[in-house]
């Protein structure tokens, strides 16, 4: 896996059973800022890469998964309004999941509403759901690496 950036472009290069292959990075073209700490990768049977850049005060994401040496693009594009996106196996079911801080407030507005939000790439891009809101991003479990127990997921919007 290699990350591969210049200005206003972004390129992911891997290899695998497939062969090799080059990924243009989509949120390159929105605007964010890709570096070489913007590439985050967790080996495993199911292996999960994720590329995040700001833009706008959000951090964008997307992610590419590798099943039986073969890479492919999740089409569910990341998005967090609270600048925090990472990968970190929530489910502990060996594959990592998409944590993404959000405000729940306005873009505007000082925020004092903060939950975690997780999304299972392996699975389609599907939400596992969201933790309880808190009154500060660094209330959140784990902070500063952000690590919600899965007891502590509910239904988003709840």
């Amino acid at each position: 896996m290699e990350l591969v950036v210049g200005e206003g472009v972004g390129r992911i290069r891997t290899s695998g059973a497939s062969g090799p292959n080059i990924f243009e990075l989509t949120i390159a073209s929105s605007g964010a800022r890709i570096d070489e700490s913007s590439l985050q990768c967790l080996d495993a049977e199911v292996a999960v890469c994720l590329v995040r850049g700001e833009v706008r005060g959000e951090v964008r994401g997307e992610v590419l998964v590798r099943r039986s040496g073969a890479w492919s693009r999740a089409q569910v594009p990341y998005v967090a309004s609270g600048a925090y996106l990472a990968l970190h196996d929530v489910d502990r079911d060996g594959v990592a999941d998409v944590v993404a801080v959000q405000r729940a407030c306005q873009a505007e507005a000082d925020c004092s509403r903060w939950f975690a939000q997780v999304f299972s790439p392996a699975s389609g891009g599907g939400e596992l759901g969201c933790t309880p809101v808190v009154p500060e991003a660094e209330s959140l479990p784990g902070w500063p690496t952000v690590t919600p127990d899965p007891s502590d997921l509910r239904h988003c919007g709840a």
